[in-house]
């Protein structure tokens, strides 16, 4: 290795590590080039992000940046990358927020991706990918949906993150509810019209889609409820507001 050096390539705010190795050809004065690797700390492991061979040296070159969606409220959401015995894991990453919350909410993503991938070190398969189904100003949905095989039998992943973006913290249905209201008693009749058992008991998580509340129940099973219908249900702020927001101006 010649160099290792610590440089933001693209502009985001966080370092990226670059090592470059020299390419000698007959003799060790004849330099043909150099292999230049752009490495990140991911999910806790160092992984190669890209590998070039330039004949120069050139310490910032540009890097496109990966999938880049931008939030309501100006934030951004890149696709990282981690790769671990085969096993190749996407997961997002939240820029542009406030220092906290942003650190809040990167972390629980990244450790949630390190939780799967060691369920099958060293014996297993897991298949995993992620969507950001509501992105919003003050609230942001995130879902992994995917499988993990070990010991010859494959279990399904459904799991999802909303975050309130002010804090990063991972808010729970049950904090956005109402402290008076009927919404299991909706939940429970809208499902029995379909022929489905959803209830506070089968249900173990929910995200929020920008049309529908989408309950997440039994062995990552979805059942979605109109945000027409479930918002009166819910507490003022948060969800809430985003809502009634989008609802006003659909009215507009």
């Amino acid at each position: 290795m010649s160099n290792l050096y610590a440089i933001d390539t693209n502009g985001d705010g966080r370092s990226d590590v670059i090592t470059t190795q020299r390419i000698v050809g007959v003799t060790n004065v004849d330099t043909i080039g150099y292999l230049r690797t752009k490495w990140k700390y991911k999910a806790g492991t160092w992984q190669q992000e890209k590998v070039d061979f330039q004949t120069t040296l050139d310490y910032k070159q540009d890097y496109a940046k990966d999938d880049v969606l931008t939030g309501a409220g100006g934030y951004t959401i890149t696709r990282e990358n981690v790769v671990v015995e085969n096993n190749r894991l996407s997961y997002p990453h939240f820029g542009k927020l406030p220092s906290t919350s942003q650190w809040n909410i990167n972390n629980q993503l990244e450790e949630y991706t390190k939780t799967v991938l060691y369920k099958v070190m060293g014996k297993g398969r897991v298949v995993v990918k992620y969507e950001v189904p509501y992105a919003g100003k003050n609230f942001a949905s995130v879902l992994f949906t995917g499988n993990v095989t070990k010991d010859g039998k494959t279990e399904p992943i459904a799991e999802s993150y909303n975050f309130d973006l002010a804090t990063g913290a991972d808010i729970a249905l049950e904090h956005l509810l109402a402290a008076k209201g009927k919404f299991w008693e909706v939940v429970a009749a809208e499902s029995k019209k379909n022929n489905l058992v959803v209830n506070s008991n089968t249900v173990y998580n929910f995200y929020f889609d920008g049309d529908n509340l989408v309950l997440l129940y039994g062995e990552g099973k979805e059942f979605g409820l109109s945000a027409n219908k479930v918002a009166i249900f819910l507490k003022k702020g948060e969800i809430r507001d985003e809502i009634l927001t989008k609802q006003s101006n659909a009215e507009k």
